[in-house]
């Protein structure tokens, strides 16, 4: 492990736990704002986006995504911001504007859908200021408030869970009806 990957584990950990710290007298009521994090390699689309949205009973308005991309393509099937592997400096610190300002921004939820585990989402995943973190098992258990252990590839049995995680935690009334 080079001095890189330390100098940005020390940024997540410092991230992780200042994220415990705002959580403590906040409240989870209902869902407004909720942070997805995708990569190219995701398979969530746009067709299980809109399956989770109308079951949430939300609009386009209330999510706002982030796409983490090695190399600039041209594809981005959502609409929202990318980031790329070169926006994250030695430091671990993002130089993209566009970038800082959804990460200083305050969410409801936040939906993990990457599927591989590097050090530059994992920095990412611990900027993110939400009161409720999710994504699929990690090795990093303090990234997420939960999570959900199926495959990553199984997006729909994923979104079935957190909808009924949700539902359990007061924060949803869901349809019983798949």
């Amino acid at each position: 492990m080079g001095i890189q990957d330390r100098l940005i584990e020390k940024r997540i950990h410092k991230a992780i736990l200042s994220h415990k710290g705002l959580k403590q007298n906040q409240v989870l009521l209902k869902l407004q704002k909720i942070f997805v994090f995708i990569d190219e390699e995701t398979t969530f689309n746009y067709e299980e986006f809109r399956y989770l949205r109308a079951k949430l009973q939300l609009d386009e308005t209330h999510f706002t995504f982030l796409t983490y991309k090695q190399k600039p393509s041209t594809i981005n099937e959502f609409r929202g911001a990318v980031v790329l592997r070169n926006a994250i400096n030695w430091q671990g610190n993002i130089k993209t504007k566009e970038v800082k300002s959804l990460l200083d921004a305050n969410y409801d939820l936040l939906l993990d859908y990457t599927t591989a585990d590097t050090i530059y989402k994992q920095l990412i995943l611990s900027k993110v200021k939400a009161l409720l973190k999710v994504g699929y098992m990690h090795e990093n258990a303090g990234l997420y408030d939960f999570m959900i252990d199926v495959s990553r590839k199984d997006i729909r049995v994923f979104n079935d869970e957190l909808l009924r995680y949700l539902s359990i935690l007061g924060v949803l009334e869901v349809a019983s009806n798949k």
